[in-house]
Order: structure tokens, then sequence, then C-alpha cells
């Protein structure tokens, strides 16, 4: 098994709908602060803009957001300053397990391998 990436300077927060995550972030930013932005956010808002449906089918759509979660982990990988993730691939990964538990098992090994800090922040819902 490859050996874990643990980065202890990102920081998860996750929890519902309307929550306060995006808040939380914002005032996160003001204090200069990296974050990356939900991944469902950006990807409903590029189907919308070529002109699709929001989403689509709940596996496509969970993957479409692993993937781009990863990719948002993967590319600051080499960073040390303390970054905020508005979710994660964490949550993704919990979704793609939902609805196709084969799936998940192809991915399991990269959410076992690349790692947030412990502490996650979980907004009320």
């Amino acid at each position: 098994m490859k050996e874990a990436i643990i980065k202890n300077n990102f920081f998860v927060l996750t929890g519902g709908p309307g929550g306060g995550k995006s808040s939380v972030l914002n005032a996160l930013r003001q204090q200069g602060y990296e974050s990356v932005d939900e991944t469902a956010r950006i990807i409903i808002k590029n189907r919308l803009a070529a002109g699709l449906p929001p989403r689509p089918s709940p596996i496509e759509f969970a993957t479409e957001m692993f993937e781009l979660d990863l990719e948002h982990f993967r590319s600051r990988i080499d960073s040390s300053k303390i970054i905020f993730f508005d979710r994660s691939f964490l949550d993704s990964a919990a979704l793609i397990y939902d609805a196709d538990l084969r799936k998940y098992d192809r991915i399991a090994h990269l959410v076992n391998t690349n790692r947030f800090n412990p502490t996650i922040f979980i907004t009320p819902s």
C-alpha cells in the first residue's frame, strides 16, 4: 500500500446546506487564509452555463465531485499554508460509497492515503 500523505495544514469544513460553511470561509479569507470552494457549486454552475441540467445522476455527480475535490487536494500538496476546504473528497467519497460500493472500492485507497488534518469542522444542519 502506498504511504499516506498527511496534510495537517489542510482543514475541512463540512455540514449540511445552509449551515454557514460559506460564511465561515469568507470570514477566514478576510483574515488572510486560503480556502477552496465547494466543488458541487462549481460543477452545477458549469453545467448550467453549458445548457445542461444542474446535476447528472447521483453517481456521476459524486464521481465528478470526487475527481475535482481530489485535484484540489493534490494541486496544493506542496503548500505549507493553512488551507480550508469547503467539504472535500471525503464527502464525495461517502456519496460514491452510498451510490455504488464497487466504485467506492476502486477509490478507497485514495481516501486512505490522502489525509487532511484530523480536526474536522462541522457546521450545524
